[in-house]
């Protein structure tokens, strides 16, 4: 079964759309680990299963636009996607995720926390203050079970001498 050019055009240019969208997701996740900082192998476990992800979607992608067959030009037109995405217009996407992050920081997330902080600061003094008043009843405690003990190997001295 042949398939016309222009089918294939189409898949092409679906699969260069592919590319530019794994691009923004790919930017997507390189400005949270920018922002919220990441470890070297967390990093590198994020960049394999974002790899399998997009791998997968490829794969999938071309099974409904292309009767599941996989052809050399899905794969050159996601990278031909990713490649235009990475030199054109990464730097701007990223800059402009980073500073969408910021912006939920400082506008949305502080306030919310110093909200919680005043709302819940009564039952934190609260926890302080049961905490201290513990902590000094154990000491107080553990000082009379020690005098306890002591009496206890007393009455077992004098139990043997009886």
């Amino acid at each position: 079964m042949t398939v016309s050019s222009s089918v294939q055009l189409d898949v092409f240019f679906v699969c260069i759309v592919f590319g530019i969208a794994s691009g923004v997701i790919f930017d997507l996740e390189r400005s949270i680990r920018k922002i919220y900082g990441g470890k070297n192998i967390a990093t590198i476990a994020e960049d394999v299963v974002f790899a399998v992800v997009c791998i997968t979607a490829l794969i999938i992608l071309c099974y409904f636009f292309d009767e599941g067959r996989i052809r050399y030009y899905h794969i050159l037109g996601a990278c031909f996607g990713v490649l235009f995405y990475a030199l054109f217009l990464s730097g701007a996407v990223l800059k402009g995720f980073c500073f969408i992050h910021m912006f939920f920081i400082k506008a949305v997330l502080s306030p919310l926390l110093k909200l919680i902080r005043f709302i819940f600061s009564p039952f934190i003094l609260f926890f302080k203050k049961t905490a201290s008043i513990i902590k000094r009843s154990y000491k107080k405690l553990k000082k009379i079970l020690r005098g306890v003990k002591i009496k206890k190997k007393r009455i077992k001295k004098i139990m043997k001498m009886l």
